[in-house]
């Protein structure tokens, strides 16, 4: 005998009407069924990110425009930022990670503070500036690799008679997804500064033993040796914290090398990147998307998007440098990668 107190079992005679009123008398609650989300049998990620490439000339002119228009301490940081279309309204590089350029004048401070977010420094041209993180300076030079770790007191002074462009790498996005997003200026608009490096980067360390700043000619010998004995294939050198692990929780970056004609493996992987020519010419073929590169420009590929980079050149290697939000997935088990021929 059925107890009188279960409710009806739905049957095909409930019709979909019944079941728009309940949908609607239940938001009300703030509360939605299930069946309300449209999720497919089989999913994987369709990403809103676009295949997008910024041309190192238009991007320089730009920014040397700006010098004209607004100083340094009138504009916080003088930066364009690099913004995917895909993601509008929001603005931002891909939705974990912002790549902007900064440029520094002769004599100008980019005055001190810190954030939550963390952010690198990869120097694209110029030189005789410093950034000071904590009381620490490190010269910036073409090819140098200087970290921010998030709130850590960080500042620039330019004391070169030249303009200096870096890019700013941060992991902006996902702090304000996240909702953890803090700003604090300095008392006074420079640190003081306690120790000066330019060179070894070994010599200076995090509170863990992490390394902050990663020079070029340290890198380059690297990366070479690495290639010396090898077979075909490209090279991957990563910038590492101590113990192996990325170099920051949210960012890991490196540089990439394709030998002359190199080809590499078509792969797409759920990490978003971005990246900047540092050397050579070339292509990134992404999806239906080539995107054809010289030294300084800049492009985005999509997380989970067949990709694969090509040496455009027989004579000469091309050097990518990277940033990657692999580092936010990988402790989660939500990094996946795959090749195809």
């Amino acid at each position: 005998m059925a107890n009188s107190t279960n409710p009806t079992l739905p049957t095909e005679t409930h019709s979909k009407t019944e079941l728009d009123a309940f949908d609607q008398e239940i938001a009300q609650y703030s509360v939605q069924g299930h069946w309300k989300m449209g999720l497919p049998a089989n999913a994987e990620p369709r990403s809103r990110l676009q295949p997008m490439l910024w041309k190192w000339s238009l991007l320089r002119e730009q920014l040397m425009r700006s010098s004209r228009l607004i100083t340094a301490n009138e504009a916080g940081r003088r930066t364009i930022q690099l913004l995917n279309p895909g993601l509008e309204p929001r603005k931002s590089t891909t939705h974990t990670l912002q790549m902007s350029l900064q440029l520094v004048m002769p004599g100008e401070v980019a005055t001190a503070h810190r954030h939550t977010m963390a952010a690198i420094r990869f120097v694209i041209e110029g030189g005789g500036t410093f950034t000071t993180v904590d009381g620490d300076s490190f010269l910036m030079e073409p090819g140098d690799l200087i970290l921010t770790p998030n709130w850590t007191w960080h500042d620039h002074i330019n004391k070169s008679n030249a303009p200096i462009i870096w890019i700013d790498g941060l992991d902006v996005p996902f702090c304000q997804v996240m909702d953890v997003m803090f700003i604090e200026e300095y008392e006074k608009p420079r640190q003081a500064v306690q120790r000066v490096f330019q060179s070894s980067a070994n010599s200076i360390v995090a509170a863990d033993g992490s390394p902050w700043y990663y020079k070029w000619r340290e890198a380059e010998q690297r990366l070479k040796k690495l290639g010396e004995g090898s077979g075909p294939g490209e090279l991957v050198l990563e910038y590492k914290s101590k113990g192996g692990g990325p170099t920051l929780p949210t960012i890991a970056c490196g540089v990439e090398m394709l030998r002359p004609g190199e080809r590499t493996k078509t792969r797409r992987h759920t990490a978003s990147g971005v990246f900047h020519v540092l050397r050579g010419h070339g292509k990134s073929v992404v999806g239906d998307t080539t995107l054809e590169w010289e030294r300084g420009d800049c492009f985005v590929v999509p997380n989970w998007s067949w990709h694969r980079q090509e040496n455009r050149s027989l004579d000469e290697e091309a050097i990518l440098f990277f940033m990657s939000d692999r580092p936010l997935l990988e402790p989660f088990g939500l990094y996946r990668e795959e090749f195809r021929s």
